[in-house]
C-alpha cells in the first residue's frame, strides 16, 4: 500500500514542476543581472535553507553571534508571521505580534545583541546602517530565497533526518525552490544530528550533497539545556511526568530527546509560529488538573514561551502551570566549528 508522503508526491508533481520552472526561471534572472542584486560594503552572512522551516537557523544565526561576539554585529530577520510591516528594532519587552517570535526569542537570549525585522532586506540593511554607522557585520536571518540582496557569504541548512537532496519542490514537498540551489552557498551545514552519527554516515551525506554543490559541508547538533522551571529555575528531575508543548515546524528531534529523560505522557502540537490564545492555555491548563497538578510538569521551548505569556489574561493561567523551558544551543562534531569560522574569515576576505 503507497504511503500517504509518496501519494502526496504523486499527486501534486505536476504542480511542483511548475513551481520549480518559475523558480528556475527567477534565479536565472538573478544570476544574469536581469534583476538587480545588491551587495552592501559591509559584511553580511546570510544563514538559510531550501526547505520551508524546521533545520534550525536561529539557534545557528545565534552560534554565530556567539563565535563574532568581539565584532559590532546586528541580525536581521524577516519578523515572520508578525502583524506590523515597518522596520523596527526588538527589544526585549517587544510585543511579540509586533516583531515575530524568533527575533523575540533570540533578543532574550542575547540582551546585548541588536536585532532588527524587516522583510525587504535591502531597506533592513540600509536602515540598520544608517541607524548603527559603527556595524562590521550584519547575520541575515533566512534570507537565501531574497536574492535581491547578495550576502558576503551563504550558508546553507539541511537537517539529516529531512535532507534538501531527498525532497521535492512544494507542493509535493517541502522545497522552496529546486535542489541545485545549494551551489549559491558557501558552506553547508547538515544540522540535527545524532550525536553518535558515524563517519561512514557523514560520507554518504557529503557524497549526495556535493551532486549539486561543492560547498564544504560541515555537522551540527543540539544541546539540551536541562529543562527548567520558569519561576524557580530549579531543573527538572529525571524520569518526571511531562506534557510536551510546541509550536514548531518538527518537534520530533525534540520529542525524542525528552523521551529518553523523562516519561512524556502527552504531546500539544501546534504549527510553526503558531500564535497562542487563551483557549490553548485553558486546554492545556484542564490536561495538567487532570492528570494531577503535583504529578505533571509542562516543558515548552523558548520560541513558544514568548507568545505564551505575550498576554495579560494567558500570563495569569500560565501561573497556574508547572512550566519549564527547554534551551537548546548549537554545537559542531569534532572540529567542523573552528574550521567553518575559519572558512568564513579567510578564504572570504570576511578578516573581522
Amino acid at each position: 500500500m503507497l504511503k500517504l508522503k509518496t501519494i502526496r508526491i504523486i499527486v501534486l508533481y505536476p504542480f511542483s514542476l511548475v513551481y520549480a520552472l518559475i523558480m528556475l526561471i527567477r534565479n536565472k534572472l538573478f544570476d544574469t543581472n536581469g534583476i538587480r542584486s545588491y551587495q552592501f560594503d559591509i559584511k553580511t552572512i546570510n544563514i538559510g535553507n531550501l526547505s520551508v522551516g524546521g533545520t534550525g537557523k536561529s539557534p545557528h544565526t545565534l552560534w554565530l553571534s556567539n563565535q563574532f561576539r568581539d565584532v559590532n554585529m546586528a541580525v536581521l530577520s524577516r519578523g515572520y508571521k508578525r502583524k506590523s510591516k515597518e522596520f523596527r528594532e526588538v527589544h526585549i519587552h517587544s510585543d511579540v505580534t509586533d516583531v515575530g517570535d524568533e527575533p523575540l526569542m533570540m533578543k532574550k537570549y542575547n540582551p546585548s545583541l541588536p536585532i532588527f525585522v524587516e522583510a525587504d532586506r535591502v531597506v533592513g540593511v540600509t536602515n540598520i546602517i544608517a541607524e548603527l554607522p559603527e556595524t562590521q557585520l550584519i547575520l541575515l536571518d533566512d534570507c537565501f530565497q531574497h536574492r535581491y540582496i547578495k550576502p558576503s557569504f551563504n550558508i546553507l541548512l539541511t537537517t539529516f533526518e529531512n535532507p534538501f537532496y531527498e525532497d521535492f519542490v512544494l507542493p509535493s514537498g517541502n522545497l522552496r525552490e529546486p535542489r541545485i540551489g545549494a551551489a549559491r552557498a558557501q558552506a553547508i551545514i547538515v544540522t540535527k544530528c545524532s550525536k553518535q552519527m558515524t563517519q561512514q554516515q557523514k560520507l554518504v551525506c557529503i557524497s549526495k550533497i556535493k551532486k549539486y554543490t561543492h560547498a564544504p559541508v560541515f555537522f551540527s547538533y543540539f544541546k539540551y539545556i536541562t529543562p527548567k522551571h520558569i519561576k524557580s529555575y530549579e531543573d527538572l528531575k529525571p524520569n518526571a511526568k511531562i506534557i510536551v508543548l510546541t509550536g514548531l515546524a518538527n518537534n520530533s528531534d525534540l520529542v525524542k530527546h525528552l523521551s529518553t529523560h523523562f516519561d512524556v505522557v502527552e504531546i500539544i502540537s501546534y504549527p510553526d509560529h503558531h500564535q497562542y490564545n487563551k483557549f490553548n492555555i485553558e486546554r492545556l491548563l484542564k490536561k495538567v488538573q487532570a492528570l494531577g497538578n503535583t504529578n505533571v510538569s509542562v516543558i515548552t521551548t523558548e520560541k513558544d514561551f514568548v507568545k505564551l505569556v505575550n498576554d495579560k489574561d494567558m500570563l495569569k493561567l500560565m501561573d497556574q502551570l508547572p512550566l519549564y523551558i527547554q534551551k537548546v544551543e548549537v554545537d559542531f562534531f569534532d572540529t567542523d566549528g573552528p574550521k567553518l569560522l575559519e572558512l568564513i574569515c579567510k578564504d572570504y576576505k570576511l578578516n573581522l
